[in-house]
């Protein structure tokens, strides 16, 4: 399926500087900003450095494993996923590494904040990291790619990259929330996180946006190999945005999905990101084909699940275009559908002032196409 993928090193030019993001209603800024307020922690964690572009130490064999800050799980043999626990999607979404033989890769960076860190724990597993892959443009989801694109592949949609070259401002403003809520979980590790975060805070008028941008990019289905292990990166359309891929490892039955899978929070449609919700169905749907009732499935937030997490989220996204879709035979406005009760079915799920910014969001696309 699809082409192979090479990396090859060559000179880019530099873009011009791109003015942040202005939609404040976009899903970054909402998580970026939402239940993280207080402000930098100073110099009282004293001064570390970050270390960009270092190799970290890898494990011994044999040997104590280093405190880290980052839960990793294995949900199959050689793929790790960073949790934060209790902080998700607080810090970005999953980020999950697979590892081959002599080599690794990552998916997703998560949040500014916590980029160092994720680098420097992603290499304490004995792999030399060869290869980051981003799912989509977010800042919860690329945040964290400043501190790979010095000497490591970052790759992505041709989509993303524009746009997360216009957000630099979103990458630069949620930093002192972010401090504040890893401050808050108190362990050695976090301390030293939070110190880390702080100090990339002094340095943020010093970023540029090409910093956080994606190095190389693909427009259609890439196939790539990591230390022997197969990974096929899927370009489906647009659904949760316009440049989505999906990340499949088909020898260990793993999908790694990004944000076109929320397990157990309600979904955020980016339309002015170039998002559709029919897309998205279709996407998911084609997605289903290739998994079985033993595939893993990693969301772009919430825990690791099963393919029937694929069902659940084409089952909400047809469940609230059927409420739109009601709302605008009925005649109402856009307000009015964004307030449609919600089903009781998702009325647990997690990031809850969601539902209303989707239903907008679904809102403005039957309009738009006059369905």
């Amino acid at each position: 399926m699809g082409r192979t993928l090479r990396i090859e090193s060559r000179e880019r030019p530099m873009p011009k500087r791109a003015s942040p993001a202005s939609s404040r209603r976009n899903f970054l800024v909402g998580l970026a900003l939402a239940g993280c307020a207080g402000g930098p922690l100073g110099r009282a964690f004293g001064r570390m450095s970050l270390g960009l572009g270092q190799p970290a130490q890898p494990v011994i064999p044999g040997s104590v494993p280093p405190a880290r800050f980052f839960s990793w799980r294995e949900i199959a043999p050689g793929v790790m996923v960073a949790m934060s626990a209790g902080l998700d999607p607080l810090l970005g979404g999953n980020s999950t590494l697979v590892l081959g033989k002599d080599e690794a890769a990552l998916f997703d960076t998560k949040y500014a904040a916590v980029g160092a860190c994720l680098r420097r724990e992603a290499g304490q597993f004995g792999r030399t990291l060869k290869r980051v892959v981003v799912t989509h443009h977010h800042a919860d989801h690329t945040g964290g790619n400043f501190a790979f694109t010095p000497d490591v592949p970052v790759v992505s949609h041709a989509k993303a990259k524009p746009r997360v070259l216009a957000q630099l401002g979103v990458n630069l403003e949620s930093i002192p929330g972010h401090i504040a809520s890893i401050a808050k979980v108190g362990t050695p590790e976090a301390v030293a996180v939070a110190a880390e975060a702080e100090q990339l805070r002094a340095r943020s008028a010093e970023m540029k946006p090409e910093q956080f941008a994606p190095t190389q990019t693909i427009d259609a289905d890439a196939n790539i190999e990591v230390g022997g292990v197969k990974v096929q990166l899927r370009s489906l359309g647009p659904a949760h945005t316009d440049n989505d891929l999906a990340i499949w490892l088909p020898e260990l039955n793993v999908l790694h999905t990004g944000d076109l899978v929320f397990a157990g929070f309600h979904a955020f449609l980016d339309r002015p990101g170039g998002g559709s919700s029919a897309g998205w169905i279709d996407t998911v749907d084609r997605l289903r084909v290739s998994c079985n009732e033993k595939t893993v499935v990693v969301p772009g937030h919430g825990e690791p699940t099963t393919f029937a997490a694929l069902s659940a989220q084409s089952e909400y996204l047809s469940t609230l275009r059927a409420l739109v879709a009601d709302a605008v035979k009925a005649g109402k406005s856009r307000d009015e559908a964004s307030k449609s009760p919600m089903p009781a079915a998702y009325a647990g799920y997690g990031l809850s002032q969601l539902y209303t910014m989707t239903l907008g969001a679904i809102f403005d696309e039957m309009t738009s196409q006059g369905k």
